[in-house]
């Protein structure tokens, strides 16, 4: 009889602590505890988003300087090739030295 005393205790017990699992459960998924949560990771994720969008910029406008500075390198580079190349060149002949002057124009728009 002890036993099955016990265990009528035991499944009330347990009865009892699944009703206030259920009750704190229903508590849980009132709709203002919904929108709590809700607006806690909306927030988390704006932060987030902003930090990543911070990053991002800073990466561009670095990505931007590079630019330029290739840009200039490259219009430097144009300008020297665009200068007129004279060159002389002279030979020793039996008759005696002869000198040629040639200038090259490179046709680069």
């Amino acid at each position: 009889m002890l036993d099955a005393q016990k265990l009528g205790e035991q499944a009330h017990f347990r009865i009892d602590d699944i009703e206030r699992s259920l009750t704190s459960v229903h508590a849980a998924i009132k709709p203002e505890v919904i929108a709590a949560l809700v607006q806690g990771v909306v927030s988390t994720l704006e932060i987030k988003m902003q930090g990543e969008t911070e990053r991002l910029l800073k990466a561009v406008r670095e990505d931007v300087t590079t630019d330029q500075e290739i840009i200039k390198e490259l219009r430097e580079l144009v300008a020297v090739l665009k200068a007129p190349i004279t060159r002389t060149s002279t030979i020793e002949l039996p008759t005696g030295p002869v000198s040629m002057t040639v200038t090259e124009h490179r046709g680069i728009a």
